[in-house]
């Protein structure tokens, strides 16, 4: 998701969320969900940085009411994945970090060269190939641009032989 666009979601979600009252919490945060005991919160951050606006914050309900062990951020995406690793909505064995992306998105890229692969395989490689390269992750983004980079690179070598 783009970072405008992305924005704007979170804005809404601000908008609509109700307050989060709790035990000892400090004033301004906004439930966005809980499961499980974990409650999912935001709270406006910073009017001076955009990208920055809002802080984001998982924590463990108590019995009494209380949060604690609070895991906070300022990235909308790495709350969402931790809230739903830790509300136990997705099991960490069945999600990647991004070097085991980058890994596996370098794999299938070569794996789809291979000249006894078939169409279909070919075509499957390329359809999760896509995939991956539509999640914004910041070391695939980088990694492709050098790749690019190089290739050109070479394309520029060969054609001055």
């Amino acid at each position: 998701m783009k970072k405008k666009s992305m924005l704007n979601e979170i804005i809404e979600l601000f908008k609509k969320a109700p307050d989060l009252k709790a035990k000892g919490l400090r004033s301004g945060y906004k439930k966005l969900l809980e499961y499980d005991g974990i409650v999912f919160a935001v709270k406006k951050f910073d009017d001076r940085i955009p990208e920055h606006e809002f802080e984001f914050v998982t924590w463990q309900r108590g019995f009494q009411g209380d949060m604690y062990y609070g895991n906070y951020f300022t990235d909308f995406e790495r709350a969402k994945s931790d809230f739903a690793e830790r509300s136990g909505l997705i099991s960490r064995g069945r999600m990647f970090d991004e070097s085991e992306l980058l890994l596996i998105h370098s794999g299938l890229v070569k794996a789809g060269t291979f000249p006894d692969s078939d169409h279909a395989t070919r075509k499957s490689i390329g359809q999760i190939v896509e995939k991956i390269e539509g999640l914004e992750i910041e070391a695939l983004d980088e990694y492709l641009y050098e790749t690019d980079k190089r290739m050109e690179l070479d394309d520029t070598l060969e054609l001055e032989q």
